[in-house]
């Protein structure tokens, strides 16, 4: 088994009965590219990303 298999068999094993999210996280309406990124970089400083 790869390490890339056993990562992904792990992340089966933790999601297994658990529900979808009825609808997928949107953009914000009327976003534009510019604010999308900043919005990511912002939402990513919680964890100590660097955004380059």
């Amino acid at each position: 088994m790869t390490a890339r298999e056993e990562v992904l068999g792990r992340i089966r094993a933790a999601l297994a009965g658990v529900e979808p999210d009825p609808e997928p996280v949107r953009a914000p309406v009327g976003a534009r590219p510019d604010d999308l990124g900043d919005l990511f970089a912002e939402r990513v400083a919680d964890y100590r990303a660097t955004v380059v």
